[in-house]
């Protein structure tokens, strides 16, 4: 017995994966969204936890960045973060694959949701 299963993150276009029951390690990729031009090893993500401004609650963030950005951060130099956020009345923002991001990935930008 197998079933169908959707996957996506926030550097892995969306994919079906077939995956079976007896044996879950037997898998096998049914469908992915290409994108021209992507290569997913220049790109890193980190799930992170802020601390809100009145200091009471720990905010989950979710960061895209290229590798090369993030070694510009790492060497103290500031590079442009693009914060994107919403929570309201249950609603939030999957932290999916985008590939409206990859330009301003691309461009030296961080990019967060929050």
């Amino acid at each position: 017995d197998k079933i169908a299963i959707s996957y996506s993150s926030m550097l892995t276009p969306p994919s079906t994966i077939e995956v079976s029951l007896e044996d879950y390690s037997q898998r096998r990729v049914l469908k992915t969204n290409a994108v021209p031009g992507y290569d997913k090893d220049l790109y890193g993500t980190n799930r992170l936890h802020v601390l809100s401004r009145d200091g009471n609650t720990q905010i989950p963030i979710s960061v895209v960045y290229r590798k090369d950005t993030m070694e510009k951060v790492e060497a103290g130099q500031p590079v442009p973060i693009h914060l994107y956020g919403y929570g309201s009345y249950g609603s939030s923002i999957e932290a999916d694959f985008g590939s409206s991001r990859l330009p301003l990935l691309n461009r030296g930008m961080i990019y967060v949701i929050a």
